[in-house]
């Protein structure tokens, strides 16, 4: 089983059932055989290849991951107390709430157009990305 089934399972269930994980894992075999299909079999990041100067480093990624693990769990804290106060302050009715979302959504990316979007520049650009996509998006983001 894959991390991101693993993942997805935590966000997308709240009552773990194994219906529930069924359809997770379904849409998980499903999506890696069409993104297989569509764009080959090779990895969508092509990473340089790994490796350790010297073995006391070994103690410093474990550093990392001590790290990474706590900035996740005030992560899905803060998202939890957000959700929180958002049904708290929440008056309208529930059919509404999707429609505000994306009204509010749409409005930060008008305000920040850079957010929209796919960039790998982050990346060095060795994303498995297609030319078409690559080349639309160099359209858009020439605009800003």
């Amino acid at each position: 089983m894959s991390s991101h089934t693993r993942c997805s399972s935590r966000l997308i269930l709240t009552s773990f059932a194994a219906e529930g994980f069924a359809m997770v894992v379904l849409s998980s075999v499903t999506a890696s055989v069409i993104g297989r299909s569509a764009f080959g079999n090779v990895p969508f990041l092509i990473l340089p290849p790994f490796h350790t100067a010297r073995p006391n480093q070994l103690v410093l990624f474990a550093a990392l991951g001590v790290v990474a693990g706590a900035v996740g769990v005030a992560f899905s804290k803060v998202l939890y107390w957000i959700e929180d106060a958002c049904d708290w302050a929440w008056r309208w009715p529930e059919w509404a709430r999707p429609a505000v979302g994306g009204l509010l959504l749409g409005g930060l990316l008008l305000a920040l157009p850079e957010m929209y979007g796919v960039d790998d520049r982050h990346t060095g650009g060795t994303s498995r990305l297609p030319c078409v996509y690559r080349a639309s998006r160099a359209q858009d983001m020439r605009r800003y």
